[in-house]
């Protein structure tokens, strides 16, 4: 077995996807590395069972980039739209909107494959916390939405106390990045 099949067979066995929602699109997989397109022919588009964190296709979040002028691909987010990006050689890293905070997560593109299935890498406690209780009161998100912040955190928001709602990914980020220019 090759590093790079080990680090997909490390990822499906601590991220445990639900049945993929759907496969990548090819321009999606032509913005990825090669270990990258390898990931995603092999997992497509899915959520954790938990529904916590989404793989996404990078065609679909292209807006991501221009909203908060990123030199990066997105490859996952949480479900409060915390994204994980990767740079041109496929490394990843974790991006806060809210903060515009971008963090390295692994050192290489096999490491963050793996990486990226594992809860110590992805899981916030308190944001993982709040996202149990909506999840066990009925509100789900799905590929396209999140749970917002109301009011936001670039307006006195806070993680702890702010209002939850389920709402659209794009025009969230929106607020985001308008509050934060």
């Amino acid at each position: 077995m090759s590093r790079l099949d080990e680090a997909i067979e490390m990822f499906r066995e601590d991220f445990k996807p639900a049945k993929p929602f759907k496969s990548i699109s090819e321009q999606g997989l032509n913005c990825l590395p090669e270990e990258w397109q390898a990931f995603f022919r092999e997992v497509g588009i899915a959520s954790r069972k938990d529904g916590f964190i989404w793989t996404v296709d990078p065609s679909d979040y292209t807006w991501l980039l221009e909203l908060f002028d990123l030199d990066m691909t997105p490859v996952a987010r949480n479900s409060f739209a915390d994204f994980y990006m990767i740079d041109k050689t496929g490394t990843l890293y974790s991006f806060l909107p809210q903060y515009r905070q971008m963090d390295r997560a692994s050192s290489n593109a096999i490491l963050s494959i793996a990486a990226l299935g594992t809860k110590s890498t992805t899981d916030d406690p308190e944001t993982l916390k709040r996202h149990k209780i909506e999840m066990k009161a009925g509100h789900r998100t799905a590929y396209d939405t999140c749970y917002c912040l109301r009011p936001i955190i670039p307006l006195g928001g806070s993680e702890e106390e702010s209002e939850l709602y389920v709402g659209d990914v794009k025009a969230y980020l929106e607020l985001i990045a308008q509050a934060t220019s």
